[in-house]
């Protein structure tokens, strides 16, 4: 099985990234196969912008960030999200 391992936390110091470490350490004790992307740290940008908002109505090419994301996806068979969660 193929995991991605997708992480958001600006800190690198946060809890998120020591759960993401654990999980990531869980999966080599397993030997499974699994990709990590930090999207604050691969730069990729969640705003939508005008030429992004084209792209559902009309022809034309996917931001590159966007096309990364959804190879990666394509690639796993389970996704783990890790994020923070503010009340």
């Amino acid at each position: 099985m193929r995991w991605y391992v997708l992480l958001a936390h600006p800190n690198p110091g946060s809890f998120n990234h020591a759960v993401c470490s654990a999980f990531v350490e869980g999966l080599k004790e397993c030997g499974a196969s699994y990709e990590v992307n930090d999207l604050y740290t691969s730069g990729f940008s969640p705003l939508m912008a005008g030429n992004d908002f084209n792209q559902f109505t009309e022809e034309g090419e996917l931001p590159a960030d966007v096309l990364a994301e959804q190879a990666r996806v394509d690639r796993a068979d389970a996704m783990a999200l890790i994020y923070p969660i503010w009340w």
